[in-house]
């Protein structure tokens, strides 16, 4: 009887572990089944077979076009604690981004650019924590939402606006508070 080793009969190549590094490559073409370029083009044009920008490729970026973007939001701001029955005149106007190029912010009121959905907060701070506060939400001057609550009030509501409606907050008592008032475009160019 033979007593063979198979083990020592197979040969194979050892595993290699670690890092090829190539600070210079050069090379005639390059060649991809039938598919063959010398240099990469430096700009993009109709003629090239250069893979990386073919006619393909211009074609693809010619016919695209970045979506269009609209947005606004407008942040108005009361430090002046005295606070009267009506509408919130505000002292200044934290922010507006408007691309619209209509509607914005006018006399402390918001005048929304386009239809759509907006997202409107409020908050109304009692110089007096004990004190109520009561406040109303209104689009083109017919109420929308109200709340009353003591030393701190927070408002938020979704609402669909026409282009050219007018938001405000008004004050149903006299506490003297501090106000933040923002309106924000969700969903433009909606109709009802």
């Amino acid at each position: 009887m033979y007593d063979y080793d198979i083990m020592s009969e197979i040969h194979e190549a050892p595993i290699v572990h670690g890092t090829i590094s190539v600070s210079t490559f050069s090379t005639k073409a390059v060649e991809f089944s039938t598919t063959s370029f010398d240099s990469i083009d430096t700009s993009i044009n109709q003629s090239s077979q250069n893979p990386v920008t073919n006619i393909a490729t211009k074609s693809s970026l010619d016919s695209t076009t970045p979506p269009l973007v609209s947005a606004f939001s407008a942040r108005l701001i009361k430090f002046n604690n005295l606070t009267s029955i009506g509408q919130i005149y505000f002292d200044y106007v934290a922010q507006e981004i408007n691309t619209f190029g209509t509607g914005g912010t006018n006399d402390g009121k918001v005048i929304a650019p386009t239809s759509g959905t907006y997202l409107i907060t409020s908050k109304v701070d009692a110089i007096t924590q004990s004190n109520a506060l009561n406040i109303t939400l209104k689009l083109n001057g017919a109420e929308i939402k109200n709340s009353t609550k003591n030393g701190v009030l927070l408002m938020t509501t979704l609402t669909f606006v026409d282009s050219g409606g007018i938001i405000s907050l008004h004050s149903n008592n006299d506490t003297q508070s501090q106000t933040t008032f923002e309106v924000t475009l969700i969903k433009p160019d909606q109709t009802v």
